[in-house]
């Protein structure tokens, strides 16, 4: 582990990490002051101080936060065995993650295998069921419907475990809206808009909504700065959820945005009571359900026994995670949060 602190404000570290080494003698580490050693700071890529490396056979993980815990996860993912790999779906329209034009997904996709997970590409439609070896399954701005098979192997899927993100743009087909109604999703056929100017001081119009306000959740731990949604739509939580499923809207925009039904009646868009959708508008929302079937219990994905937690995430947009978006630098840290 290096460890780069400004001499003077070691103190901390230096306890932090003077108590693993304690418990191993696998765990060495360094403290060091990127102003002296400025090769180890360029090598690491160093831009503020308080950073830390961990570096494990060819596995590199980096953190902000000196505690514990951000500690300890990132030494479970340099020291687990074998790859997690993501798989993102093709066939319906989605995102490629090998564009790397202004609207593909070559950043996104950077910065996920920055953080050691292996990315595949998946057509659901040849497949009979989602491989075994899927951390997560991803669906990025898909626009056409999927088959009644892909449904039944996503479920499949969940109901062992597993996690899926969905980043759904308005004009996505309505067999999501169907689909994850089933799992308390309420999705909008609208597109948020904000007029509360702030965007303005970014360069950005009414039509990319802002969202500051996160609600606490693993997925928005220690996340507080500002994020853009271009043309998105609204992902709400349903009154009638199914019982078993906790869903929870993480991330809506501000008191004066609206869910817009119909921007192009008319050449004025403004809020229409009992139409539109009041502001805040949730943007993000996360269900999860435990798994404690005989089948989730005696899976191949390596799941241990007892309750299993599935996750289901959905966004209204996907274009805050294309390359565009990393140019503008909108979004750069939540790409590689979700």
């Amino acid at each position: 582990v290096y460890a780069f602190f400004k001499s003077g404000e070691d103190q901390m570290p230096q306890e932090l990490l003077t108590e693993y080494s304690n418990v191993s003698q696998r765990f060495t580490y360094e403290i060091v002051d990127p102003d002296k050693k400025p090769g180890l700071a360029k090598k690491y890529d160093i831009r503020a101080y308080g950073t830390m490396v961990l570096d494990c056979e060819g596995k590199e993980e980096r953190l902000e936060k000196s505690d514990e815990e951000s500690l300890t996860n990132a030494l479970i993912k340099v020291t687990r065995e074998g790859e997690k790999t993501i798989y993102f779906s093709t066939g319906h329209g989605e995102k490629d993650i090998d564009n790397s034009e202004r609207t593909g997904f070559a950043s996104a996709k950077e910065a996920i295998a920055a953080e050691n997970y292996r990315i595949e590409k998946i057509l659901l439609a040849e497949k009979d069921s989602i491989p075994n070896d899927c951390s997560v399954l991803v669906l990025a701005g898909p626009r056409t419907d999927l088959f009644a098979k892909e449904q039944s192997m996503i479920t499949a899927y969940l109901d062992r475990g597993g996690k899926v993100l969905f980043l759904l743009d308005p004009e996505s087909g309505n067999s999501y809206v169907e689909f994850l109604k089933a799992w308390g999703y309420k999705i909008g056929h609208n597109i948020i808009i904000d007029a509360s100017g702030i965007g303005q001081l970014f360069g950005a119009g009414p039509t990319i909504p802002v969202v500051s306000t996160y609600e606490k959740h693993a997925i928005t731990q220690d996340f507080s700065v500002m994020s853009f949604f271009p043309e998105a739509r609204s992902i709400s939580r349903d009154d009638a959820a199914p019982s078993g499923i906790t869903v929870t809207e993480l991330a809506k925009t501000n008191s004066r945005s609206w869910g817009e039904t119909d921007p192009l009646s008319s050449g004025k868009i403004g809020f229409d009571d009992g139409k539109d959708l009041k502001g805040p508008v949730p943007v993000l929302t996360v269900a999860e359900k435990s798994v404690t079937s005989a089948e989730s219990r005696s899976n191949p994905y390596g799941l241990e026994n007892g309750p299993v937690m599935a996750r289901l995430a959905v966004f209204g947009d996907s274009d805050f995670s294309t390359n565009r978006s990393e140019e503008r630098r909108v979004g750069k840290e939540c790409r590689s949060r979700w």
